[in-house]
């Protein structure tokens, strides 16, 4: 991750902000303040405010890491989340896949949808994040 994200989050108190809630809160704000012009956070990081713009160095990367997406996709990282349809000790977590059929966010201009939905197949158990 480029070091103006770095900065963000070891420096946020320093950026004038209690907590890092405060600075994701802000971000989320300058992105969908206006529902008519929704903020992408290319928009933000290169023309929003001070504190989120990353620097010339830092968007470069920030641009290989968008540019490689094309090979590795866009989610890359969700690839790491736990199953939680299996105990992390049950080979299947590792190779089964986990479908998300609905995702948070915007549904229409004005709804968000705060929920995701995960499909499960029959008979499966939930378990908690910690395994049990």
């Amino acid at each position: 991750m480029p070091n103006g994200m770095m900065v963000l989050v070891e420096g946020y108190g320093a950026l004038g902000f209690n907590h890092f809630s405060d600075a994701l809160d802000d971000i989320w704000k300058e992105e969908n303040q206006d529902i008519d012009n929704l903020k992408t956070m290319a928009e933000l990081y290169t023309k929003g405010k001070e504190w989120i713009k990353l620097s010339k160095d830092d968007l470069e990367e920030y641009k290989e890491i968008l540019d490689s997406q094309a090979d590795t996709g866009k989610y890359l990282a969700y690839q790491e989340l736990a199953n939680p349809f299996y105990s992390s000790s049950d080979e299947k977590a590792e190779t089964e896949y986990l479908t998300v059929t609905k995702r948070y966010g915007y549904t229409t201009k004005e709804t968000i949808d705060p929920t995701t939905t995960l499909q499960a197949k029959n008979r499966s158990k939930t378990l908690c994040s910690d395994g049990w």
